[in-house]
């Protein structure tokens, strides 16, 4: 019984807060597809890689300085701890300074595979940024003499507008 008062309860509340419905009209949605389609064929750069780079090297820069201070500060305390430690205590220490090591090698070799996939992913845009299908001169478009027109993946682009024409 008391289960059965538990779903029931669970239903309603279920029921009482699924209510919000939304009803858009067809001129609506063609018009939201319309922007998004425009804000993606408009020239602004929507990711400020500049910023992004400055912030990814300050980044893994200032967990690289907190890792080696206190890898340095871990082991300077182990390394007091062996030399002050009797035979018996050298043991733990000794088992201390293996999980250290171990410690060390994966945060330099983090910062190795960070520092390489930066380099690559780096190598990669500039690349991308020099892609053959761009073409740079001015073309006679319809509706848009005198603008600078490009070629883009086989598309006319306005660079004065910063739409595409076509």
């Amino acid at each position: 019984m008391k289960t059965k008062f538990i779903v029931i309860v669970l239903i309603i509340i279920c029921i009482a807060f699924s209510t919000k419905v939304q009803a858009y009209s067809i001129g609506k949605i063609i018009t939201d597809a319309q922007n998004f389609v425009d804000s993606g064929n408009s020239v602004e750069e929507t990711i400020n890689t500049a910023a992004l780079k400055d912030t990814s090297n300050f980044l893994y820069r200032l967990l690289l300085a907190i890792g080696v201070v206190v890898a340095a500060i871990v082991g300077i305390v182990l390394g007091i701890q062996f030399m002050v430690s009797s035979a018996e205590d050298k043991a733990k220490v000794k088992e201390a300074f293996i999980a250290y090591v171990i410690s060390c090698v994966v945060l330099f070799g983090a910062y190795g595979i960070w520092s390489i996939v930066i380099s690559m992913a780096q190598d990669i845009t500039e690349e991308t940024v020099e892609a053959p299908n761009v073409g740079s001169e001015t073309y006679t478009y319809p509706g848009h003499q005198g603008h600078l027109v490009q070629i883009r993946n086989g598309r006319y682009f306005c660079v004065t507008e910063g739409k595409y024409v076509d």
